[in-house]
């Protein structure tokens, strides 16, 4: 669930998260395992940090191992800075995969919840992906206000579930699901965006690249 976690205030530490090498010239933070990447999303998620006018490199594959995974901009917190894969080869063409992300009860939901205000997402991928909510879900993000680029999802599951309202009769949710993006906001961009091997359960709005 994404209530009690490594992600919330009471649990910062060096046990959960590690800071990642910071570059002040280039004013940007170079992440190569989880305990890195789980201390982006407690810095954004907790408000210390949105990243805006710095950039977080993927330099290593990651694997998450299918821990309960809170997304990068949640609770009503924004990514806003620039995330992205560096080149693992010479040649330029292949890029960090993370893989075996693990979200459940979910909304708004995927590697990254919310990006906005110029934030950018690419050069990465994705692989084995398990996300199960109520709505807005996609295996990048939930919700994208601004750019996606260059990003591949593969073997991905996504699930969202409608939940019955406080009446007991009307049910809400079951919506936005994509293989990239529950939701795209106005003037958001998805580029390049590859997704193989996908299967997205919804009650409405669901689309292979977003929802």
């Amino acid at each position: 669930t994404l209530d009690k976690n490594w992600a919330d205030e009471e649990y910062y530490g060096p046990e959960f998260v590690k800071e990642p090498k910071y570059n002040a010239q280039t004013k940007t933070y170079t992440v190569v395992d989880a305990l890195e990447l789980k201390w982006v999303a407690q810095q954004v998620n907790t408000g210390k940090k949105s990243f805006k006018g710095e950039t977080v490199q993927l330099a290593a594959d990651i694997d998450l191992k299918n821990e309960p995974w809170t997304p990068i901009g949640y609770g009503g917190k924004h990514f806003q800075g620039t995330f992205e894969g560096i080149a693992l080869t010479k040649a330029g063409n292949s890029y960090p995969t993370i893989s075996n992300l693990f979200i459940e009860n979910g909304e708004y939901a995927g590697l990254f919840g919310t990006i906005s205000d110029g934030g950018l997402l690419r050069n990465f991928n994705l692989n084995h992906v398990r996300i199960s909510g109520s709505d807005y879900l996609g295996a990048v993000l939930g919700h994208i206000y601004t750019t996606v680029d260059n990003v591949t999802v593969t073997d991905a599951e996504i699930t969202a579930v409608p939940f019955l309202l406080a009446d007991g009769v009307t049910y809400d949710g079951g919506a936005k699901v994509g293989g990239v993006a529950g939701l795209v906001g106005q003037e958001a961009t998805i580029t390049n965006c590859t997704v193989k091997n996908v299967t997205l359960k919804a009650y409405r709005d669901m689309g292979g690249i977003v929802g």
